[in-house]
């Protein structure tokens, strides 16, 4: 954290309301209020899947603050897989970082410039406590220079489909304060700009590439510095851990971000009952008012994904859908069926909007469906308009699912004398 200033020519259309109904989690019962976050941008998607739950002004790029500091862990891990570095090697620090380390109005761990700390050491502060000088240090290490390490985060964040952030620093902090080291071409206030929704897809990245990273976030203290001089438990500045302040089940990380700019932020992670939620709350309060509320608005965002939200097929495999006449078969109806269609995140007791588009070549103008029919011959398909945020992931956006619709049985046409005696039938009901 930083302190710091369907068809026309056949319209055979069946419309049905599918309840799609299961009991209520035994977290918390659903509300009929429609979920709402203070944050000014904010966005909860599933850890795995990347579908949406919520989000409010989400693709609008935002001062990040700290939260930056997750692109740099991406990066430096990436850099110690490929064996380009190692947690137990050491190394020194310049005196910019040493000066910049005790600027007591930004977030750092003291820094000495004759200490050989260790890769591990300075990761940890940075995580922890949000050490600004340790991130860049660590930066300069793995690209040779700031300016080096920034185009690699660049980079990757365009690898990963982000066109639209702003990066000037690994650290996050407002280049006011960066003691003239900025990025060139950038201006004297400026920070880096990122959208809550580029942000979840950046801790997707990380927790999927680098799992080994909540075995950090999701602990409250480490130790830096062990057995030296400048040996110091760090607290973490996620006070939603084990111990903390708004310690709440399940929580993982995974960091925070204050500037004057960028208020108060939050990026978190919550495992529970086998689901996974990645959150994101961009400027909850105003960097000089922070009461906490970013981890308020966190656990209320948790809350709603995880306690109004249930994973459930879109329909049930070979539910029945309905019946349809028969034209001039051996009999009169045959019962349609689903077959096995996607399984989405869907809000708890949400009703689905079914419309039938049929298979032009399998029905009459009557619509009636042609015989003969074979048993799960497909004759159509059912259209499932997604509501609210299920129709949208992090990678994808589909307004509704389609699904196929078949024959429950073999149904064969009547004998030509039996059709001609029906199609007489038929005449005369008609005629009077």
């Amino acid at each position: 954290m930083m302190y710091k200033k369907m068809r026309k020519p056949l319209t055979i259309f069946f419309s049905v309301i599918l309840l799609l109904l299961s009991p209520l989690s035994s977290l918390a019962a659903t509300s009929d209020i429609p979920f709402d976050s203070l944050a000014q941008a904010a966005i909860a998607i599933d850890a795995d899947s990347g579908q949406i739950f919520y989000e409010k002004n989400s693709q609008e790029p935002l001062p990040i603050a700290s939260m930056t500091k997750l692109i740099s862990f991406y990066l430096i891990l990436e850099a110690i897989h490929n064996g380009e570095l190692s947690w137990d090697e050491t190394m020194t620090i310049n005196e910019h970082l040493y000066e910049l380390s005790h600027n007591t109005e930004l977030s750092n761990v003291f820094l000495a410039q004759n200490h050989h700390y260790t890769i591990e050491d300075l990761f940890d502060a940075a995580e922890k406590v949000s050490a600004n000088a340790a991130i860049i240090a660590l930066s300069e290490r793995v690209a040779g220079s700031e300016v080096a390490f920034v185009d690699k985060m660049r980079e990757k964040v365009e690898e990963w489909g982000i066109h639209d952030a702003y990066l000037i620093s690994t650290s996050g902090i407002n280049n006011e304060d960066a003691r003239g080291q900025i990025y060139p071409g950038s201006g004297p206030n400026e920070e880096n700009l990122m959208s809550a929704r580029d942000m979840a897809l950046v801790i997707y990245h990380l927790i999927h590439d680098f799992p080994e990273i909540l075995d950090d976030t999701s602990q409250p203290t480490a130790l830096f510095a062990e057995g030296t001089p400048e040996e110091v438990v760090l607290e973490s500045t996620n006070a939603m851990l084990p111990g903390m302040a708004f310690e709440t089940l399940g929580v993982q990380g995974l960091k925070t971000g204050t500037t004057e700019l960028a208020g108060t932020n939050f990026a978190g992670l919550i495992s529970r009952d086998q689901r996974r939620v990645i959150t994101v709350v961009m400027h909850v309060e105003e960097y000089d008012e922070d009461t906490g509320k970013r981890f308020e608005e966190t656990q209320n965002l948790m809350n709603y994904a995880l306690d109004d939200w249930e994973q459930r097929p879109i329909v049930e495999p070979d539910a029945i859908y309905q019946e349809a006449t028969t034209d001039y078969g051996t009999k009169p109806k045959v019962t349609l069926h689903y077959q096995k269609g996607p399984v989405y995140w869907l809000p708890k007791n949400q009703s689905v909007q079914t419309e039938f588009v049929p298979d032009e070549h399998k029905w009459t103008k009557n619509n009636t469906l042609k015989m003969p029919i074979q048993q799960s011959e497909v004759v159509g398909h059912a259209v499932i308009k997604l509501p609210g945020t299920a129709k949208e992931t992090l990678f994808d956006q589909n307004e509704s699912v389609s699904i196929p619709i078949y024959a429950g049985e073999t149904i064969d046409s009547l004998p030509f004398l039996q059709k001609i005696v029906k199609k007489t039938q038929v005449f005369f009901q008609r005629l009077f």
